[in-house]
């Protein structure tokens, strides 16, 4: 977690789903338009008396005047038709999703049900009425050593759950249970324990519900859970690291601390990496990065103090100095331009305590390609490899 950086790469450098289907039928609400329209036509009157001729006039008259009906009614059809199927639509995407969302928070509930189910719900519990019954004389040794480690756990909150009695539970499985129950319900504040762990704080009908701890196996969690996962004041002891601060879904999220035996964190973290603005400091050499991560390293915009008293300003990229920068050593030495690895690589400028210069191409931190140095107020210009000049310009001559 967190890049390493060689103090050796920062030497002077000059010392070298599923879908639902909505039959749709034919609308005959247009009909009743039709109807509507006929009725309230005004039908051509021809006064003068009627010969053969205008009969047949008449009768063409009267064809043309049907067909424009019928086209004019075909058009209401569709003017009536299309909000309709309109409706239609927007209908079968809203039963589309909703059934969509029904399916998420069942496969949600059923995912909760199977782990309450797997971890909590133990069945025919039996009632101890042994008074001298005492937990902690079934706890195995290695709980006994965490909690000599850690301490007996400090509720920071107490709750009074009513209609609640205090009891001692043994189930099939071999664990125990003493705390308030409501009928044979872990409901309230006690104490759970089971071959692997062991857990003490609140539940609400068999669920760890409010503040409490978990010991297993060299690791202990505490914080204030819900739903079997802690969701805020997360606390996590496991060998020689520990964190505090946010969470979400039981994983550091948010802002906290987190330290272990390379170094200390302050900053931001997402879904349990360090991810956004963060301070690192290592331990044992002392060196400090006060910048961006992005997942678990570092990654952006920062600042690093070696420990040397070298300081390199600019960006990072996955765990190196990569990008655009400066490097300044305390005899007011520095070089600025581009890096890759912790390396001086591309254009920039090394320039040292004596105003002495070089402006060019770096490759794997030494002088490569071309360039101008000003050496003791001489100009050079040409062709370097491998930090020699192996080429000058002529014209520099």
């Amino acid at each position: 977690m967190g890049g390493q950086l060689s103090q050796d790469s920062f030497n002077d450098p000059s010392d070298n789903q599923q879908d639902i289907i909505i039959q749709q039928g034919e609308i005959n609400e247009p009909d009743i338009i039709v109807e509507q329209f006929t009725l309230n036509h005004k039908k051509e009157q021809i006064k003068v008396p009627k010969t053969n001729s205008q009969i047949k006039v008449g009768k063409q008259t009267t064809s043309q005047i049907n067909q424009s009906k019928i086209s004019l009614i075909k058009d209401l059809k569709q003017e009536v038709q299309q909000p309709v199927k309109q409706e239609v639509q927007q209908l079968k995407e809203s039963l589309i999703g909703s059934q969509i969302r029904k399916t998420e928070q069942q496969n949600q509930q059923n995912n909760l049900s199977n782990n309450q189910s797997r971890i909590f719900l133990k069945s025919n519990p039996k009632k101890i009425s042994d008074t001298n019954f005492q937990i902690q004389n079934h706890f195995p040794e290695w709980m006994n050593k965490m909690i000599e480690q850690y301490g007996n756990y400090q509720c920071p909150e107490k709750i009074n759950y009513e209609n609640s009695t205090e009891v001692i539970l043994q189930y099939e499985d071999g664990s125990y249970y003493k705390g308030q129950v409501q009928g044979y319900d872990r409901h309230g504040y006690g104490v759970y324990l089971q071959e692997s762990e062991l857990f003490e704080g609140y539940f609400e009908k068999n669920i760890r519900n409010g503040w409490g701890r978990e010991l297993q196996q060299d690791i202990l969690k505490q914080g204030i859970w819900k739903g079997d996962i802690i969701t805020s004041n997360l606390e996590i002891r496991k060998q020689d690291e520990y964190y505090k601060g946010d969470c979400q879904q039981g994983l550091p999220h948010g802002k906290g601390k987190l330290e272990n035996k390379d170094y200390v964190y302050e900053g931001y973290f997402q879904k349990g990496l360090k991810n956004g603005r963060g301070y690192l400091k290592y331990k044992e050499k002392n060196d400090i990065y006060d910048g961006q991560f992005k997942d678990d390293k570092m990654d952006g915009r920062g600042k690093y103090y070696f420990s040397n008293k070298v300081v390199y300003e600019g960006n990072f990229k996955e765990g190196q100095i990569t990008g655009k920068g400066e490097m300044r050593y305390p005899n007011n030495k520095f070089y600025r331009g581009d890096f890759l690895n912790g390396k001086m690589h591309g254009q920039g400028i090394l320039h040292n305590s004596s105003d002495d210069q070089h402006d060019g191409s770096f490759k794997d931190g030494k002088k490569d390609g071309y360039g101008k140095s000003t050496l003791k107020g001489m100009i050079i210009t040409g062709k370097w490899e491998n930090d020699i000049l192996i080429e000058e310009d002529p014209d520099q001559q």
